[in-house]
């Protein structure tokens, strides 16, 4: 009898214990967990904009701060636990670091504010013209790419444009056809020194 009193009494841990989310991603081999698969998750066409991980989330020291990362193929996640949640993961201004050091030709051409082909920011100055702006808004907008950074480049045959969060291209020779996004990690190999 005495016993049966003091099971109630025991706290029962693993009753309590949080069950934290994580997805493998068979493509690579990679987890992505926590806050950073939830950022991933909302993120409107996350396999297309940001792809699959690459890395597991980890820890990168500069000087006395301590930061995590998880590398996509299109992107890159910092993730700041001091932050208040929801806040906590953040893209990587990679469409930034390359535009430091791209190699492409700025193209200047003035296209009417009020052009049905384009959409103004005045934030940056820099329009968002022919099929970028629909891929743009079905691909989450501002918070999959932030602003644009740069006007058209010629990079190759490709059109180019910088957002603050990604690089997207356009083949000239498909004007009409499908915008994609630069895979980054390949581009920031070659080019970052």
């Amino acid at each position: 009898m005495f016993l049966l009193l003091l099971i109630p009494l025991v706290p029962w841990s693993t009753a309590n214990a949080q069950a934290v989310e994580s997805q493998l991603f068979p493509e690579t081999g990679h987890w992505v967990v926590g806050e950073t698969l939830s950022y991933y998750q909302n993120m409107p066409e996350a396999n297309f904009t940001i792809g699959n991980p690459f890395t597991e989330l980890f820890d990168v020291t500069r000087g006395t701060r301590s930061l995590k990362f998880q590398y996509f193929d299109k992107g890159h996640f910092e993730y700041y636990p001091e932050n208040p949640p929801g806040m906590r993961v953040r893209l990587t201004p990679i469409g930034s670091l390359l535009l430091q050091h791209s190699k492409g030709l700025p193209l200047h051409f003035e296209l009417p504010v009020d052009s049905p082909v384009c959409q103004s920011f005045t934030e940056t100055g820099h329009p968002v013209c022919y099929t970028f702006p629909e891929f743009f808004r079905q691909c989450g907008g501002l918070r999959s790419f932030s602003y644009p950074i740069s006007g058209f480049m010629l990079e190759g045959d490709c059109l180019v444009q910088y957002f603050q969060f990604a690089p997207h291209r356009l083949p000239i020779t498909n004007s009409r056809g499908p915008v994609c996004i630069i895979d980054t990690n390949s581009l920031l190999s070659t080019q970052l020194p």
